[in-house]
């Protein structure tokens, strides 16, 4: 009879909790409309039940430029239940997602109870991931360090004389010679050795080549190197150079100018992501052509097809070393080949026997994922 009253008047406390709790929320005003400008601030959100410690956690500065350099201090703080400063704790930093580095600066926490790592953006404008773990309680949480997509332009300083020089001969600039650029192609991934041929042509202003002139290019920022052989116009007002891709994805702006007028032209390249992007299919028939439209083959247990997937990159090039996985949708036939590497040409070879069953199959190529790589702080 006791357990009774002591549940019931625990029923009873929960009730009236439950009714203030939803009379509060109904006397709560709207929220009013506001022209104020979003401001994206880090989120920090708790991914486990903390039960024994809180963590505190700050970035600065709160939203980097993917430029591959820019660097942020990650603070962690870390408290007991009470709000205490848990000492020589340590904190691993793990970056789930994103691009970037993640780097431990100070793993055990100090005795206000700050551990520091410091995050240097990637090239890739998206958001980065980190979680922060208490080693010894297996507690974490996670934060999220927005990157956005930055580009670069260099300003020169100069002497009031140099300037007016300067603006004088960019006048003068267009009464000796046009110019025009080509390059090809015109975007590139970021392989560490994917080309471009950039041909510059100048001429003078009644339409001939200008021959034999002075030209300086130079990279106004972005990745990779400019490959130069001939500073000369030829008899033709041709001179070619070529650029050369890195390793990171982005814009590379070039500036090419006639030095004695200073008439200038900027061209930008574009550098993707070097990693596969799509994949082709097609069928074989036994005189080796190609063709993407549907097949038909026989149901009678032996009849065969050859099926190719080519993986390509954004910019069509054929990405080898790469798995490729068939699988198919009805499982009218089997497939000989179920898994293997692309080749040079980023092609995949695979042998589909039909069955004796009638009907519509429905082959399907798709990469096979790599787990993707995670710095911790130990």
């Amino acid at each position: 009879m006791g357990k009774l009253k002591i549940l019931a008047v625990i029923i009873g406390l929960f009730a009236a909790f439950s009714s203030m709790a939803l009379a509060g929320a109904g006397d709560a005003p709207a929220p009013e409309k506001s022209d104020a400008v979003v401001q994206f601030l880090p989120e920090v959100f708790p991914e486990s039940e903390t039960k024994t410690i809180d963590f505190s956690v700050s970035i600065s500065p709160e939203m980097l430029p993917a430029d591959g350099k820019t660097v942020a201090l990650v603070r962690a703080k870390v408290t007991d239940k009470s709000g205490a400063p848990l000492q020589k704790r340590e904190i691993a930093f793990y970056l789930e997602s994103g691009y970037g580095r993640l780097t431990p600066h100070s793993p055990l926490t100090d005795q206000s109870g700050y551990a520091e790592a410091e995050y240097v953006a990637g090239h890739v404008a998206a958001t980065a991931v980190v979680r922060i773990t208490d080693q010894a309680t297996g507690e974490f949480t996670r934060i999220e360090i927005p990157t956005s997509i930055s580009a670069s332009i260099s300003l020169e300083l100069v002497s009031p004389a140099r300037f007016i020089s300067s603006f004088i001969k960019r006048q003068t600039a267009t009464q000796l010679y046009t110019m025009e650029i080509d390059v090809f192609p015109d975007k590139l991934v970021a392989d560490g050795f994917s080309t471009s041929r950039i041909t510059v042509t100048l001429f003078t202003l009644d339409g001939m080549p200008a021959g034999g002139i002075p030209l300086l290019m130079r990279k106004v920022s972005g990745g990779g190197e400019l490959l130069i052989e001939k500073t000369t116009t030829d008899a033709s007002g041709n001179l070619e150079f070529f650029y050369k891709s890195g390793d990171q994805p982005g814009t590379t702006i070039i500036e090419v100018m006639e030095p004695v007028t200073g008439l200038a032209k900027i061209l930008e390249i574009p550098v993707l992501e070097a990693g596969p992007a799509k994949i082709k299919l097609f069928f074989s028939d036994k005189e080796g052509k190609l063709y993407e439209e549907a097949a038909k083959l026989p149901a009678d247990g032996v009849a065969t097809i050859t099926v190719i997937a080519q993986v390509l990159n954004l910019v069509e090039m054929p990405v080898p070393d790469v798995s490729v996985q068939f699988s198919l949708s009805e499982e009218l036939g089997v497939l000989e080949t179920a898994v293997a590497k692309a080749d040079a040409e980023g092609k995949v070879y695979a042998t589909f026997k039909a069955g004796t069953q009638t009907g519509m199959e429905t082959i399907t190529a798709f990469l096979v994922s790599k787990p993707a790589e995670s710095i911790f702080a130990h």
